[in-house]
């Protein structure tokens, strides 16, 4: 699992940023997991083989 760290020099890129976590049960739209995450912060859940610490990322919005 990655973390996503606000970085903002221009109001909308993010840095990433690995932290172990522990995946304790998921639902269609939720997971609930244990960890080094705080309540509120942005995860990047898929696609972590294709990115690399501390790039930059932008999160896609989503309807």
């Amino acid at each position: 699992m990655v973390h996503i760290r606000p970085w903002f020099p221009d109001g909308e890129a993010f840095i990433l940023e690995p932290r172990p976590v522990e995946i304790l049960h998921t639902e269609r739209d939720r997971v609930y997991l244990r960890g080094a995450v705080q309540t509120d912060e942005m995860i990047l859940a898929g696609g972590v083989h294709r990115v690399a610490p501390s790039q930059q990322v932008r999160p896609a919005r989503g309807d």
